[in-house]
């Protein structure tokens, strides 16, 4: 594998990359439209939906802090000065890059050859020398802006993440929320009736799956997820996830995914994993469609667990995403390029998940956005508007998604045409 993901001397308009031109032809179609003429992009719903959370907490924490900041929680400035992030150029992100390639690169070769893996490491490697190539490109032809090609490529320098740009000790709010924290959760546990309902439904949904898990000979993590079918799971590229309500009647939700699994002769084959008890996940089921699956009996599972599940058995919205199925589920995709490339970065080969790439790049957005409404109205004493950096947060998010490769309509790889699989667009046109 060779050392260095791009030489320095490359044209940045180098010609005859059809593939490249037609991503980037995409960016300025997306550019031209306004929010007026079409439903939000997915991206957009994300940043509304982190919103959302910040003023959640905020109304939370004001009971007993008067001081609550929002941007402080959400990281979008340095320090308490409030100044914002700054973000390296590309050549200097570049740099780091050829050092961890260096270093961590052959590790893997290594580590795969004693497997009897070959050429992973190598395709990762073309992958990020297109996606930083793509950047170089669209900052060259203005299509994005400056600061969101300079801040992707530094999110890849860090190793996909934010690097010093925030406490790596802190996942919140950008990952957990995305799982684990939501208010009516917090509420409802909190009082005595509440928890006592959590902890009848945490001991139905063990029994329930004792049961499922001896009949497949496995045991039962109470405090894990608990994989069926794994072993047919060829070439996954989605996850379907279902959120149980810890409050309502979960066993019933699980009950139900189980019979709409036997009804089509798929509960032996869907590759799906389920926590071991109720809890504040909003990810409580995850199911993996792979290729091995047949599409049309993946819907019928679907329309039928929608149809027959009871209401107060799952939450009205599953992990956001930016793409709701119908109630109490989302879509994601499984990007295997980008897993890759940041197991090419990391300094122990490990993978990483589309959720935390995803909170890292919305992270970045607010970043960005903060700096845009900052260096336009300034820190000192001057308000800053929440709403105002959110809006601007949404076109650097979407912007950073098309430098990743993903359509910000869909959060769709362009590589996998920028759209929902059939099956997905199917349900999601009959819940929505």
């Amino acid at each position: 594998m060779r050392p260095e993901v791009l030489d320095d001397n490359k044209s940045v308009n180098a010609s005859g990359d059809t593939k490249l031109s037609s991503e980037l032809s995409a960016i300025r179609a997306s550019a031209l439209q306004t929010e007026a003429e079409q439903a939000p992009k997915a991206s957009d719903n994300h940043i509304d939906y982190i919103v959302a959370c910040a003023k959640q907490w905020r109304q939370n924490e004001l009971k007993t802090n008067p001081e609550a900041d929002i941007g402080a929680w959400l990281q979008m400035f340095r320090d308490e000065k409030r100044i914002p992030f700054s973000f390296q150029s590309i050549a200097e992100s570049k740099r780091q890059i050829n050092l961890r390639l260096k270093t961590n690169g052959p590790k893997w070769i290594e580590s795969d050859k004693k497997r009897g893996y070959t050429g992973r490491p190598q395709k990762a490697r073309d992958t990020l020398a297109q996606m930083l190539h793509r950047t170089e490109v669209s900052r060259s032809n203005k299509d994005v802006h400056s600061e969101t090609a300079d801040a992707f490529a530094q999110f890849l320098a860090n190793d996909m993440s934010l690097g010093k740009n925030t406490n790596q000790s802190q996942i919140d709010p950008y990952y957990g929320s995305l799982y684990t924290t939501y208010a009516e959760y917090q509420q409802k546990v909190g009082t005595e009736e509440g928890r006592a309902k959590f902890m009848e439904n945490r001991e139905k949904t063990k029994d329930f799956l004792r049961q499922k898990a001896k009949q497949s000979g496995q045991k039962l993590w109470l405090s894990d997820f608990n994989h069926f079918n794994s072993d047919k799971a060829i070439d996954v590229t989605d996850r379907i996830y279902i959120a149980l309500d810890p409050f309502g009647e979960p066993t019933e939700a699980l009950r139900a995914w189980w019979l709409a699994l036997e009804s089509v002769g798929l509960e032996n084959e869907l590759y799906f994993k389920v926590w071991g008890g109720v809890n504040n996940r909003l990810d409580t089921l995850v199911v993996y469609p792979s290729n091995n699956i047949d599409q049309a009996k993946l819907l019928t599972v679907l329309e039928t667990f929608q149809k027959t599940v009871q209401p107060d058995a799952i939450l009205e919205h599953a992990v956001n995403t930016g793409v709701e199925l119908g109630r109490g589920m989302s879509y994601a995709i499984e990007d295997e390029d980008l897993m890759m490339v940041h197991k090419l970065l990391d300094e122990d080969n490990a993978r990483t998940s589309f959720g935390k790439l995803l909170a890292g790049l919305s992270a970045t957005a607010m970043q960005l956005g903060y700096k845009k409404v900052a260096e336009r109205v300034g820190t000192g004493n001057k308000k800053i508007s929440f709403t105002e950096v959110a809006q601007e947060s949404k076109q650097y998010l979407r912007e950073l998604f098309i430098l990743a490769g993903i359509n910000p309509e869909t959060l769709v790889p362009w590589s996998r045409g920028g759209q929902l699989p059939q099956w997905a667009e199917q349900i999601r046109q009959n819940n929505m």
